[in-house]
């Protein structure tokens, strides 16, 4: 029935080491660069924060996406959804162009980055739940997509190193 592999190595003499340097170990990729304004959040974040950055990433960037659901709800056009989520989207969750030059500008895009993945495992526990996260999350992306310059536009689509041309 099952034929023994004697390539294998025993489960009990394997060299597991201390399962404690493995886990407090360094992060081994701690400082992200985050070289344009939209973020397909493919590596999560490893990098040390306190508990109130936390808790206030998640606060905001939860609050900016109940509010696009509740214009998704009632309806409205991009247009009006983009000129009703700008104010909230500049106090809770700024995000400023590459060409701003701004001191500011790796903040921001460190609190989008690991509020999105708090966010991502809060929404994580039901499927209904991921997709909602993963519909509100699309949204905000869009509306940032279509607010973005064209040249940083086309330097994060070309960031991505996709095997295709532009129009």
């Amino acid at each position: 029935m099952f034929r023994p592999d004697h390539n294998r190595i025993d489960a009990k003499r394997r060299n597991i080491g201390d399962h404690r340097k493995k886990q407090f170990a360094e992060a081994s990729h701690k400082e992200q660069k985050y070289p344009h304004r939209l973020n397909f959040y493919a590596d999560a974040p490893t990098a040390d924060i306190t508990l109130e950055q936390f808790e206030q990433w998640a606060i905001d960037r939860l609050r900016i996406l109940a509010e696009l659901e509740a214009c998704s709800f009632r309806n409205k056009p991009p247009a009006e959804v983009a000129s009703h989520m700008k104010p909230l989207l500049d106090k809770l969750l700024p995000l400023e162009s590459s060409s701003s030059q701004s001191s500011q500008l790796f903040a921001q895009r460190q609190k989008d980055h690991y509020s999105h993945f708090i966010l991502r495992l809060a929404f994580a526990s039901t499927e209904d739940l991921r997709r909602r996260f993963s519909r509100v999350e699309t949204m905000l992306f869009r509306l940032r997509f279509n607010s973005d310059d064209l040249a940083d536009r086309n330097a994060f689509v070309a960031g991505l190193e996709l095997d295709c041309s532009p129009p």
